[in-house]
């Protein structure tokens, strides 16, 4: 029997056979100088079947211990264990793992949903392109039919205009024999020819007359058009048998009917008269400029050549622009029309503007489309005042005042609500006060525009006059009023059923035109602009006889007997309106030029007032002759006032009054006369008791007594009316009957 091995750890040596849990106890025990405690692992057929070359030799002699390498097992084994304690967190972690799980289900849930959002996006955006290719398609055919609708649309539109323009040919064409007689007084015998036979041998009459053409004229038709609303004789339409006939006659017009009260002109279509109001403006201006000029219906021809209203106007802009400007020019730039934007020229530009101000006291610019963030930058010496408009969704309208700073003192700007007018009231102090309305009303037909414009201004007009204050309105009134009368002519009849007679101050307002003839200034105005009077304008008359003012245009100054166009070289629209006692001091009145430094399309207007007339400063009489009326209507109190009426008129009374007239009587005048009296006071002394009374001085110690002498009184206007008509009426009885010439 063999002998078994020798396991001893302390002599033996260990090889490949060595078991490894041995090697390890052996170790232990070397190293530590005892046996471990713990159980050395078994040997495993593994590890004996292995063939290890490598062998372990181990000293029994005990090695010296180092304290480092102690030291460093030590952090080691420590690791170790520490490590080994992570591993008893393993169980908690083991329980959230489900959690976790759960969470990782949703995101992953999530994100499925959003891939089939994106999917569906993804259907939808191609859908919308398909549909946007199906929409381009159907714009692309759109296109085309709309092209081709515009095509026959512009062709009919042509069409149309040729027609139209034969059709004015044709009517030309008709019109050519035919000639309008003006100012021709009308025969009573007239009113019953229906045929017009004696209208025509008026007509003969006239020609034979007035143009010393002896031949007897053969007409194919005469007869008179509708009334005048001026209350002129009718016009009388002729129509010659013989077109040199027609010549001969409009020919001896020209030289025999100057500076008379007839007209003789060609008949035209209302076209071709619209496109010659348009033209007649710049045939007048081209013909005091001593050119050659001739009408030809609707066409006018300058030296032979034709001119078209928009070639004049570009014309004026070329000469009007100074040589500062042709740099703007160059660059295709257009100087702002309100002084180069606020009167702040930049570096290199004219100083037009700025010198334009400081020749003027006072300037008013209409239209300024400034709103209350702007500053205007004025001269030295000057300031401004200005009234925007409120509401608006971009910059329009506006009323700016420039004026000297000397004036301040003298000036106080009123305040107002309406829009349309600014108010600006000049304190003198030995000279009448006066007030400025500078006005600007917009066009008819713009959106801003206001069918009571008008009567917001005379309201306020109206509240803002005082006693013994002169009144201005200057500006854009968008109005047309051709020659119009902007003045009542009173009716002694009627002011005698009135009794009118004896109230100084409606005297006065029923003959103040007297004072323009006083001063030698034509009751009839000159007017350029031959176009129909507008709403506008048959509102800016009412206006004027309403309140006792006159226009200045076409009336005074350089304009008198004129009456340049103020608009688009067409139209007159820009006023001076005045109470008559200023017109002894208006001493310049011009229409400047149109210039567009200065405006878009309107002419300047130019005026002067002179305030050195002297006054007796020495003059203690402070007992004016003063008369007592009762205050405007005031709507407020209107129950009281027919509470007052009602109190003091009696039905009874009245129908007592009435019962007692004897029509045969010869006391029937005085009675109706006393009747109307009584019915009069009792609505007058109403009007004393509830509105209260307002003393009216008049023939002041001012300086209307200066133009009007002492003995320029009542009676004397009175006088001169009759005499006034007394001539026309002598004037119509020649005309009608010349053989009593």
């Amino acid at each position: 029997m063999a002998d078994t091995p020798n396991h001893d750890v302390n002599n033996s040596l260990a090889t490949c056979h060595t078991p490894v849990g041995n090697s390890i106890q052996q170790a232990r025990q070397v190293l530590y100088g005892h046996t471990s405690q713990y159980n050395v692992p078994c040997n495993t057929p593994a590890v004996v079947a292995s063939n290890v070359q490598q062998k372990l030799s181990f000293s029994d002699q005990p090695s010296p211990l180092d304290p480092r390498q102690m030291t460093n097992l030590e952090a080691v084994l420590n690791d170790i264990y520490s490590k080994l304690q992570n591993i008893d967190t393993l169980p908690n972690l083991l329980q959230s793992l489900p959690s976790i799980d759960a969470r990782l289900g949703g995101i992953e849930n999530r994100f499925s949903r959003m891939e089939n959002e994106i999917v569906q996006m993804r259907n939808d955006v191609n859908r919308l392109e398909n549909r946007v290719k199906g929409t381009e398609c159907n714009n692309s055919e759109l296109n085309e039919r709309l092209n081709y609708i515009e095509m026959e649309r512009d062709h009919i539109k042509q069409e149309n205009y040729d027609l139209r323009e034969r059709v004015v040919e044709m009517q030309a064409r008709s019109m050519r024999e035919n000639l309008l007689f003006g100012g021709i007084a009308e025969d009573t015998c007239e009113k019953e020819d229906r045929d017009n036979i004696q209208t025509e041998k008026v007509l003969q009459n006239f020609i034979k007359e007035k143009l010393n053409i002896p031949d007897n004229i053969k007409f194919h038709v005469v007869h008179r058009l509708r009334p005048r609303q001026d209350g002129k004789p009718r016009t009388i339409v002729a129509k010659f048998e013989r077109r040199k006939d027609r010549d001969r006659v409009l020919k001896a017009a020209r030289d025999n009917l100057k500076d008379t009260q007839y007209s003789i002109y060609e008949q035209f279509p209302n076209e071709i008269m619209e496109r010659r109001n348009i033209l007649w403006p710049i045939f007048k201006r081209e013909q005091r400029a001593g050119r050659r000029v001739r009408f030809k219906e609707d066409k006018l021809y300058v030296d032979g050549r034709r001119i078209f209203p928009q070639d004049v106007t570009n014309q004026n802009n070329r000469q009007n622009y100074s040589a500062p400007n042709k740099q703007m020019d160059r660059n295709d730039q257009q100087d702002p029309p309100f002084l180069l934007k606020h009167f702040g020229p930049p570096t290199g530009v004219n100083q037009q503007p700025i010198e334009l101000i400081k020749s003027y006291d006072i300037c008013v610019f209409c239209e300024s489309k400034t709103d209350d963030l702007d500053i205007l930058n004025v001269p030295k010496g000057y300031e401004y005042f200005s009234k925007n408009r409120k509401k608006f969704d971009r910059k329009s309208g506006g009323i700016v005042v420039v004026f000297k700073n000397l004036l301040k003192s003298h000036l106080s700007f009123l305040s107002s609500d309406s829009e349309y007018v600014l108010w600006l009231k000049f304190n003198l102090r030995h000279e009448p006060n006066f007030l400025l309305g500078c006005v600007y009303i917009p066009p008819e037909n713009s959106r801003y525009s206001s069918v009571e414009a008008f009567d917001e201004v005379e309201n306020e007009l109206i509240f803002f006059q005082e006693e013994n204050i002169h009144t201005i309105l200057i500006g854009d009134f968008n109005a047309r009023c051709g020659t119009g009368r902007d003045f009542i002519f009173p009716n002694d009849d009627l002011a005698q059923i009135l009794n009118f007679d004896g109230a100084d101050v409606i005297d006065n307002y029923f003959h103040s035109f007297q004072k323009l003839i006083l001063c030698d200034i034509p009751l009839d105005r000159a007017n350029e602009d031959k176009g129909r009077c507008n709403t506008f304008g048959s509102k800016l008359l009412s206006f004027c006889k309403n309140n006792n003012m006159f226009i200045c245009n076409g009336r005074v100054g350089s304009d008198k007997g004129v009456g340049r166009v103020t608009s688009s070289q067409t139209s007159l629209i820009d006023y001076c309106i005045v109470s008559p006692d200023l017109f002894p001091l208006l001493s310049e009145f011009e229409v400047i030029d149109f210039d567009p430094l200065y405006s878009d399309v309107h002419c300047r207007l130019h005026v002067i007032f002179s305030t050195g007339v002297t006054t007796d400063l020495h003059n203690n009489d402070s007992t004016p002759n003063t008369v007592n009326i009762p205050v405007r209507w005031n709507n407020e109190m209107k129950d009281q006032f027919v509470n007052m009426v009602e109190d003091k008129l009696s039905t009874e009374d009245l129908f007592n009054k009435l019962v007692t007239l004897n029509v045969e009587s010869d006391t029937f005048q005085s009675d109706i006369d006393n009747f109307v009296d009584f019915f009069n006071s009792i609505f007058i002394d109403s009007a004393h008791n509830c509105f209260g009374d307002k003393v009216v001085r008049y023939n002041q110690p001012n300086r209307q007594n200066k133009v009007f002498q002492p003995w320029f009184d009542k009676i004397v206007i009175k006088r001169d009316l009759n005499f006034t008509s007394q001539r026309e009426n002598i004037i119509s009885l020649k005309q009608t009957n010349p053989e009593l010439i």
